[in-house]
């Protein structure tokens, strides 16, 4: 298969990897498979968690005025993450921590 910008990560058996080649076979969407075996750690995982997990933080501490990590007993995990959003292709998806402040709060 030729490479693709769609990438579809996951174990063959997957009924949730099946059901995503399903929907994208039916839009006709080329998609570049990658097979991933039991125990491998996988490159795309970390970074696709890393902005979850960091917008969710940045988020809870603005709108409780706390900070959740604390820089003296986690300073290597408080360099990744100003690490992380200082990456050009994080801020290029980064939403703002307003925005989402905001959205938080409607709910």
């Amino acid at each position: 298969m030729a490479k693709s910008d769609v990438k579809l990560l996951g174990l063959w058996v997957s009924p949730f990897v099946i059901r995503a080649q399903i929907a994208l076979n039916i839009k006709s969407i080329s998609y570049e498979f990658l097979q991933e075996t039991f125990g491998s750690k996988c490159k795309l995982i970390p970074s696709l968690l890393g902005k979850f997990v960091v917008v969710r933080c940045l988020v809870t501490e603005k709108m409780i005025g706390t900070k959740l990590i604390d820089e003296a007993k986690t300073p290597c995990l408080v360099g990744w993450v100003e690490r992380f959003c200082a990456d050009s292709e994080v801020k290029e998806v980064m939403p703002e921590i307003e925005k989402l402040e905001e959205f938080a709060k409607l709910l």
